[in-house]
């Protein structure tokens, strides 16, 4: 490499000028990587998803690729409600405080897919929030679910009846959180690469998540915080 000096300056003036030059070069290569930046980002917005009907609910999938929708307040239980089906099944903790969950076919779904629901279930119930670590939770069929109370009685508003059998299972409050999934362990090791097991804790800054996943797209968790388990690998 040659490199030009001029006789008329001395040794330090020469490195003085080359050093101011690198100093621009540099100052260059900045800025055009911030517009690189600025453009990747605009782009990447330009092409952000469109949001599917059931994210306004709290959602998840089985491992069998079965969709599971929860409702966030009264409100949203009723709509769950509308959109249950003769093939669906209904999940609710046995608890105050916990949403209807729908695993929609439900009726086709193997048993590790309803207890994947039921885990649903009782994660985003109130007993996340009571850091509990086990929660009943029943499953019933369709029609065995009513917004009529028996005659003379009264059903609060976004109570349900249920007339007949329920099947109950004991399930751990524990969640497994990937890029655009939360759920059952076993429903993220068919889904996710990676993924990190929650359980309820005091933790309720997501970005810890965000950074050890290396993703902002994290649906919603249970109300209350968490505490991180681990990393696992599928």
């Amino acid at each position: 490499m040659e490199i030009e000096l001029k006789i008329d300056l001395s040794a330090g003036e020469n490195a003085r000028m080359y050093f101011d030059r690198a100093k621009k070069l540099e100052e260059k290569v900045r800025r055009a990587k911030e517009r690189m930046k600025e453009k990747g980002v605009e782009k990447k917005r330009g092409k952000e998803r469109k949001k599917e009907w059931y994210e306004k609910f709290y959602w998840s999938f089985t491992s069998g690729g079965r969709l599971i929708i929860g409702g966030r307040d009264a409100r949203t239980n009723r709509e769950v409600l509308k959109r249950m089906e003769k093939n669906d099944l209904f999940f609710h903790a046995d608890l105050h405080g916990a949403p209807h969950v729908i695993l929609k076919d439900g009726k086709n779904a193997s048993e590790e897919e309803i207890r994947e629901a039921a885990i649903f279930a009782g994660c985003f119930s109130s007993a996340w929030k009571r850091n509990l670590s086990l929660v009943p939770v029943y499953w019933v069929y369709p029609d065995q679910v009513s917004l009529s109370p028996p005659s003379g009685e009264y059903l609060p508003r976004g109570a349900v009846m249920i007339y007949g059998k329920r099947n109950y299972l004991e399930v751990e409050l524990k969640l497994a959180v990937c890029p655009g999934f939360v759920g059952a362990e076993s429903a993220a090791r068919k889904r996710c690469n990676r993924y990190v097991l929650i359980v309820p804790g005091e933790e309720r800054d997501r970005r810890r998540l965000e950074e050890i996943l290396d993703t902002k797209d994290i649906p919603p968790l249970p109300p209350g915080g968490f505490e991180i388990l681990g990393v696992k690998r599928a």
